[in-house]
């Protein structure tokens, strides 16, 4: 599908988002960004590692933090453009919406893979092609709430993948009403 997508003249960073409820498993986040990346990155000759994490120019990344130094917010997304080796280390130029930041080693834990970011993340964003799969694994995240949000970050294209059924399941779960005490607090406190 993004092969197609990209025939067509959508940008693979501008346009095209995976959205997935969690982190881990065989059809995790994490995952799914190792094989996109393992995909469209052709030349890996060139890379920063971090951890077991492998940085190459052309990865889509997404800032997991506020940086309000560098003017990165929680959930920025961006492009690694270039990778800089100085005689004691490597850093990376990222390039959010058109401004260029320098990435230390010591602030990649602040930063991940992007191509599938979780649904969480995307809130207030929107791109013209959303892929979500739904499998299985997911099911115990799956609720009306959060396939809503998935489906609203759609503005050209939704494709639903995998099993199908589960969408009839997830948009008939609401989350339970959040049990705090505000309400007495702030009957109290106006006493």
């Amino acid at each position: 599908l993004t092969e197609k997508a990209l025939e067509e003249g959508y940008d693979l960073y501008e346009d095209m988002q995976v959205l997935i409820p969690i982190y881990k498993g065989r059809t995790g986040i994490d995952a799914v960004n190792k094989e996109m990346q393992d995909y469209f990155i052709k030349d890996k000759e060139e890379y920063l590692q971090y951890g077991s994490n492998f940085f190459y120019v052309g990865d889509k990344v997404i800032q997991l933090i506020n940086d309000p130094k560098k003017n990165i917010m929680n959930g920025d997304i961006g492009v690694i453009k270039k990778i800089v080796t100085t005689k004691d280390d490597k850093y990376l130029i990222i390039n959010f919406s058109g401004m260029d930041v320098e990435y230390e080693r010591s602030n990649l834990e602040n930063l991940s893979l992007a191509y599938a970011i979780s649904v969480h993340k995307s809130q207030g964003s929107e791109y013209k092609i959303v892929y979500l799969p739904l499998v299985g694994s997911y099911s115990y995240m799956l609720r009306k709430e959060l396939l809503y949000t998935g489906v609203t970050r759609a503005k050209a294209y939704l494709y639903l993948l995998g099993q199908l059924p589960l969408i009839e399941k997830a948009s008939k779960i609401l989350n339970e009403k959040r049990k705090t005490r505000l309400k007495t607090y702030l009957q109290r406190k106006n006493k």
